[in-house]
């Protein structure tokens, strides 16, 4: 029997990239269900998502009428295959655990979906997106419960 490969993170996510989206996933599934039912008025507005992979989310927002989609992962190979739904949108690899290179200001909605569970240290990526946000902006976040990952689930 051969031993378990351990990956990183953004290792991890550039495996799993290609097949991400056919995946039966049901935390995916619950997810974008919860961001369907959200009500975001999102006309016009910029939107920024932490760990966008492979820019589902991101999709769904620009069908909300979000103008303008911005998104980073730490995955290369999601930002590839997000690149593939939309070459308009402006996304860039980043690692939510350190500065994030925008100015001030620059999104009317944040969006974290299934992302913050891989971070130790949620004060980093949550600094950074308050300061990111306008003033009359929001910031959505829709995680996996605690108590559902110490079960091993």
């Amino acid at each position: 029997m051969s031993e378990p490969v351990t990956l990183d993170v953004a290792a991890a996510y550039d495996v799993w990239a290609a097949s991400y989206d056919g995946y039966d996933n049901p935390m995916v599934f619950a997810a974008s269900y919860a961001l369907s039912q959200a009500s975001l008025p999102l006309s016009q507005k910029t939107c920024l998502e932490f760990g966008c992979g492979t820019g589902r989310n991101l999709a769904a927002l620009a069908a909300r009428g979000a103008s303008s989609l911005i998104g980073f992962d730490l995955s290369a190979a999601m930002l590839a295959e997000a690149r593939k739904r939309d070459a308009s949108w402006t996304l860039f690899q980043a690692d939510m655990s350190a500065p994030i290179p925008l100015p001030d200001q620059s999104a009317d909605f944040i969006l974290f979906s299934l992302t913050l569970e891989h971070v130790a240290d949620l004060e980093q990526p949550l600094r950074e997106a308050r300061r990111l946000l306008r003033a009359d902006g929001t910031i959505k976040i829709i995680e996996i419960h605690p108590f559902v990952s110490l079960q091993g689930i």
